[in-house]
């Protein structure tokens, strides 16, 4: 099964990556965001995990 992954914290991504990997799924990130559905279409991806973080809005 292939899982896309969207997260934009490195250090995050890896773990993420790393356990899903651990458990026999191929995981594929994206790299480029200016590319999205152009690496999204290349991973066809059966699932995907995508993250959001809001910046905080200034007072």
């Amino acid at each position: 099964m292939n899982i896309l992954l969207i997260e934009d914290d490195v250090t995050l991504f890896q773990e993420i990556k790393a356990r899903l990997e651990q458990w026999s799924y191929d995981v594929c990130g994206i790299r480029d965001f200016g590319r999205v559905m152009e690496e999204f279409s290349a991973c066809k991806p059966h699932l995907g995990k995508l993250s959001f973080h809001q910046a905080p809005k200034n007072p």
